[in-house]
């Protein structure tokens, strides 16, 4: 009976499934473990201002490299994955590079109004759209 039950999630499909799944579990439980400690430490505001940064790069993040990373995993010939991904890290790096030049422009224009915090956005965009285009690389190569 064992031995059925493991044949059946001893298949590549399934046990892709339940690695990436046990790992969602593992990370949301880490979250909910840490969240009593992040309330003592850190005032409604802060998070306040993390919920709007984050939101705001979440939507940078999503255009970053174009929408390129999507074709990864459909291309065929690894060759072109290869070259579709460098285009997306090329078109990320011009996109952090533009950021960084509006960010300046900005802050020469109305110094005043930039918190401490606005020059995260930049790395932030760059780190989270690599990050985005690996995660898209590990699914064509299947490294969960």
């Amino acid at each position: 009976m064992l031995t059925r039950i493991y044949s059946k999630f001893n298949t590549g499909f399934v046990r892709a499934v339940v690695l990436v799944a046990g790992g969602a579990f593992v990370s949301q439980g880490l979250i909910v473990a840490v969240t009593p400690l992040l309330t003592r430490l850190f005032s409604p505001e802060s998070f306040g201002v993390l919920a709007a940064f984050t939101s705001a790069l979440t939507i940078l993040i999503s255009l970053a490299s174009l929408k390129f990373e999507l074709a990864i995993p459909q291309v065929k010939v690894e060759r072109q994955a290869f070259e579709v991904a460098v285009l997306s890290f090329y078109i990320l790096g011009v996109l952090a590079v533009i950021s960084i030049v509006l960010l300046v422009g900005l802050w020469l224009l109305v110094p005043d109004s930039f918190q401490d915090y606005y020059w995260l956005a930049p790395p932030g965009l760059l780190f989270g759209g690599a990050f985005q285009i690996a995660t898209y690389i590990a699914i064509r190569n299947k490294d969960f």
